[in-house]
C-alpha cells in the first residue's frame, strides 16, 4: 500500500482517538512516542516511531513502522504488521494485548452514488416523518394545559405497562 497525501481530497482523513484526545490523520502521519511523530502516544510499550497512517486503493491502513511491541487488532488478539482500517471504528493495541494503549481509528464511509432508481429493501418502512407502526395507535391529542398523559398499551398477558 503506497502512501500518498492530497490535502485537497476530503476523503483521505480519518479521526485517530489516543484516550480522549482526537488527531486528524493523514496519510504519511507517523505515531509513536517521539515528540515529533505527528501523534505522539506517551507510553513504555510504544515505540519512537511505531507505526504510520497509509492510504492507497481507496483504503487505509495503520502500518508497524519496525516497533519493538508490534500492532494488534483488538478483534482477535493477533500481531499484524499492517492493520486494514475498514469504514466504521476499529482499535489497535500499539503493543502486547491488555498492556498497552489501545488507539481507535474512525474512518467515514466514501461517498457513495447519488440516489437510487432501486426499489426499498422488502419489509423497510414507506419514506416520510409519519410512518408508525402498525402496532401502536398514534398519540392522544394534548390535554388541558398542554399536557399529554404517557401511553399504555397491553403488556404480557394483557396487563397494561408504559408504552417503551
Amino acid at each position: 500500500m503506497s502512501s500518498h497525501s492530497n490535502p485537497s481530497d476530503p476523503d483521505l482523513s480519518i479521526i485517530v482517538w489516543v484516550d480522549d484526545d482526537a488527531y486528524e490523520g493523514l496519510p504519511g502521519h507517523t505515531i509513536g512516542r517521539d515528540p515529533r511523530d505527528s501523534i505522539t502516544i506517551d507510553h513504555p510499550h510504544v515505540s519512537r516511531h511505531h507505526a504510520m497512517l497509509e492510504y492507497g486503493d481507496g483504503r487505509w491502513a495503520v502500518t508497524d513502522d519496525k516497533s519493538m511491541n508490534g500492532l494488534y487488532d483488538r478483534t482477535n488478539g493477533t500481531r499484524m504488521p499492517s492493520v486494514p482500517l475498514a469504514p466504521g471504528s476499529t482499535e489497535v493495541w500499539f503493543g502486547p494485548p491488555h498492556s498497552s494503549p489501545s488507539v481507535r481509528f474512525e474512518v467515514s464511509a466514501p461517498p457513495g452514488p447519488g440516489p437510487s432508481s432501486d426499489p426499498p429493501p422488502y419489509n423497510s418502512p414507506p419514506p416520510g416523518p409519519d410512518h408508525r407502526p402498525a402496532s401502536r395507535p398514534p398519540p392522544p391529542p394534548p390535554g388541558p394545559g398542554g399536557y399529554t398523559p404517557p401511553q399504555y398499551l397491553p403488556g404480557p398477558g394483557g396487563s397494561p405497562g408504559p408504552a417503551f
